[in-house]
């Protein structure tokens, strides 16, 4: 079940992209029972996945791992 409150949403300003950086647009939304457990197992799994890669990707920096 999803809580009232998280229901809303405020659009961000509109700006020019320069090229010079990453925007990063976060959203929380609050479920509760089974929602939130798939929720958490589909959260884990994408934790999980980033950092497999980001190990991948430090080891294969310092030439001890695979790329």
């Amino acid at each position: 079940m999803e809580r009232p409150w998280s229901t809303t949403t405020r659009a961000a300003p509109q700006r020019p992209c320069s090229g010079t950086g990453l925007r990063v647009v976060v959203e929380y939304v609050v479920v509760d029972g089974a929602d939130a457990n798939a929720l958490a197992q589909r959260q884990g799994a994408a934790i999980r996945e980033v950092l497999e890669w980001a190990c991948a990707r430090q080891s294969a920096s310092r030439g001890s791992g695979p790329a």
